[in-house]
């Protein structure tokens, strides 16, 4: 079913995201995570792919969720890992050559170029949803260090397309290229998911139920 709600502060993505209502959004809504236009208890569920990182009052955001989710209700997060950094390829190579601080450099330079203010580890998350009444029900860790290494290597292949998209508008330069790519990054797509993953994802709950709240 489509999503309930859709919420961004800028306009020109509401914008784009108009053109998918009604198969995937009822309804978009400008605003902030920080400060959500939205009422107490609002919503059974909210997701986020791959935001909270580059918000830096995470802990607002945090508290907002946990303030627009009913009782019971579910928070379910992607996020970058504190492996996203020293997996990438270009981190894990010069590490390779006893290079460490070249490598650390490189994945801290991909973090700031990537508007990643938090990489957090799942106890600091953990920690940061308890303060607001969530609590962790399921913690799973993906993408491994091999399908992050290719993850980084892609931004290098893709320089022709990134030249086709500026010079002929469009991002394919033929669809005969993508094959080759999509044999390779397959394998990785089918690996099960790894003891450590430069990414996570996270089910959160609020504590209480919808029977407390009334009894309230």
């Amino acid at each position: 079913e489509p999503i309930d709600v859709g919420i961004d502060p800028m306009e020109r993505d509401i914008a784009e995201c108009a053109a998918l209502r009604p198969t995937v959004y009822k309804e978009l809504v400008r605003g902030g995570a920080t400060e959500m236009p939205f009422g107490d208890a609002s919503f059974q569920t909210v997701i986020s792919n791959s935001v909270l990182e580059h918000i830096p009052d995470v802990d607002a955001t945090v508290r907002e969720i946990s303030r627009v989710l009913k009782p019971g209700g579910e928070f379910a997060m992607t996020t970058p890992s504190e492996y996203y950094p020293e997996f990438l390829l270009g981190a894990s190579l010069p590490k390779k050559v006893r290079l460490e601080n070249l490598g650390k450099a490189y994945g801290d330079l991909f973090n700031k170029i990537s508007y990643h203010y938090h990489v957090d580890t799942p106890e600091v998350w953990t920690r940061r949803f308890e303060r607001y009444g969530l609590e962790v029900v399921q913690h799973t860790y993906y993408f491994s260090a091999g399908a992050h290494r290719a993850f980084d290597m892609a931004h290098y292949i893709g320089i022709p397309n990134l030249a086709n998209k500026r010079l002929r508008g469009e991002w394919v330069i033929h669809p005969l290229l993508t094959k080759p790519l999509e044999i390779w990054y397959r394998r990785y797509y089918n690996d099960p998911p790894p003891q450590k993953g430069a990414y996570q994802f996270f089910r959160v709950k609020k504590r209480g139920s919808v029977s407390d709240a009334a009894g309230a």
